[in-house]
């Protein structure tokens, strides 16, 4: 597809009445936000070269955030969205790997392009550069990843062709919009016709007041939902993902939710790859079920590689501009450790995140297994120290939630599923800055404070 109509503008002309994005103070039909983004364009535009350069923004969950993407995409414009929560060094720094690039602050454009007419052609080019995400992964310096409103475009088809998605649906914004998990559901929502609901109020509260009838959690929040003992009756669609799903937590959940989905995907495949309707529990854990439509993948020793319409551009470098990242098959090796059951697919763990401890292999992801299924665990990360004996031993940062943490009771029930050498030989809390930047805590980051930690 070269270019399309912007689907706000598209449904702008057949539902224009219809809602689509409900905040706690206002409801804003598609012809409502279809004026709002035109004017935002119409400002950009008066930018000299405005034409493929790259603007960064603090991404908020709010309308202003929403209309820009939006208006960006129509200039030709990249949107490079960062966490608010960033510290302001980390934020020159990844401006610092970019050329050409503006800062703007959403709301402050919103509120100068008032006066703005709304005279800008709503047409999209979906094969040029749309927008720039930075990864949270296991490496320390974030990748940039660029897609083209073709891989959103066919990220979003896919889900929809299996998933159904409605005029009348509203969908909680309850990811953050500099993560593609984010921003998959705006690009959802917009080319169907339903409606984003972005609440301040916490994800039990909003669920009943507003209607929700489909959600996307990553497994905190699903735990945090199921401890508030929320009303889900609207609820048609849960989609879980952004991580390892523990057995213990599905299990509670599907007495739930009847429509609670397991799934898998990454930044570089703009959101999903798989999805599982039907899911089954096997010795390596929890199915996250077979490709969506545009996209495939292969296990190769041991090693999930995709391919697809989904697929990124490539990594962005200063020096040398869009470089990709695929194999001579036009494959993306993702590092990512997966098995195939009967087509399903599962997840087993990070190649880098694995490490030698005495000569034998030892996957975090295993270790963080067993600790979730330890009552009163929410979140569970293992990373490598420095041993002299051993060369490497697992340290576990965990977020416990229900009273006085009892170590050597953990270790005991952990003793009945792992070896010795894969026992954690310390437990430590998860910093409260790092939870405080979102739903995904960079490993990197783990791992850079447990070795600060260590005598010199």
């Amino acid at each position: 597809m070269v270019s399309q109509i912007c689907p706000i503008a598209e449904h702008a002309k057949k539902a224009p009445h219809s809602l689509a994005l409900i905040t706690d103070k206002v409801s804003i039909s598609y012809l409502e936000l279809e004026k709002k983004v035109g004017r935002v364009a119409k400002y950009l535009q008066g930018i000299n070269d405005f034409a493929g350069k790259k603007v960064v923004f603090l991404a908020h969950r709010n309308i202003e955030t929403v209309c820009l993407f939006f208006s960006l995409f129509r200039c030709g414009m990249i949107a490079c969205p960062l966490n608010p929560k960033l510290p302001q060094k980390t934020v020159e720094t990844f401006t610092q790997e970019l050329d050409d690039f503006l800062f703007l602050d959403p709301v402050q454009l919103f509120q100068a392009s008032y006066s703005s007419e709304i005279t800008s052609v709503p047409e999209l080019d979906f094969t040029k550069t749309a927008t720039m995400l930075a990864t949270s992964g296991s490496s320390q310096k974030p990748k940039i990843v660029c897609h083209t409103l073709n891989n959103h475009y066919y990220s979003s088809l896919g889900f929809c062709e299996s998933i159904s998605l409605q005029e009348n649906d509203h969908w909680l914004l309850s990811l953050p919009l500099f993560h593609v998990s984010g921003l998959s559901i705006l690009f959802r929502c917009f080319f169907q016709g339903a409606c984003v609901v972005l609440s301040e109020e916490s994800i039990d509260i909003a669920l009943p007041k507003y209607a929700i009838s489909h959600l996307s959690l990553v497994s905190t929040q699903l735990r945090r939902l199921l401890q508030a003992k929320s009303d889900v009756k609207t609820l048609k669609t849960v989609l879980l993902g952004g991580g390892p799903i523990p057995v213990s937590l599905w299990k509670q959940a599907s007495q739930v939710f009847s429509g609670l989905y397991p799934s898998y995907g990454l930044t570089e495949t703009s959101s999903l790859v798989s999805m599982d309707l039907a899911p089954s529990i096997t010795s390596y854990g929890l199915s996250l079920g077979k490709p969506l439509p545009y996209r495939d993948y292969k296990i190769k020793e041991g090693e999930i590689l995709i391919k697809g319409e989904v697929l990124f551009q490539g990594y962005y470098d200063k020096v040398w501009g869009i470089k990709s990242a695929l194999d001579q098959d036009g494959y993306f090796p993702t590092k990512d450790l997966g098995t195939l059951i009967d087509e399903k697919l599962y997840f087993l763990g990070r190649k880098d995140n694995m490490f030698i401890s005495g000569g034998e292999n030892i996957q975090p992801e295993e270790i963080e297994n067993e600790l979730y299924k330890i009552p009163g665990i929410f979140t569970a990360f293992v990373v490598p120290i420095s041993d002299e004996e051993f060369g490497q031993r697992p340290l576990a940062y965990i977020d416990y939630q229900d009273g006085d943490f009892l170590q050597e009771q953990v270790i005991t029930q952990l003793r009945e599923t792992l070896p010795s050498y894969k026992i954690p030989v310390d437990f430590l809390p998860l910093p409260e800055d790092l939870k405080a930047l979102g739903i995904k805590i960079p490993r990197s980051s783990l791992k850079e404070i447990a070795q600060s930690l260590q005598p010199k």
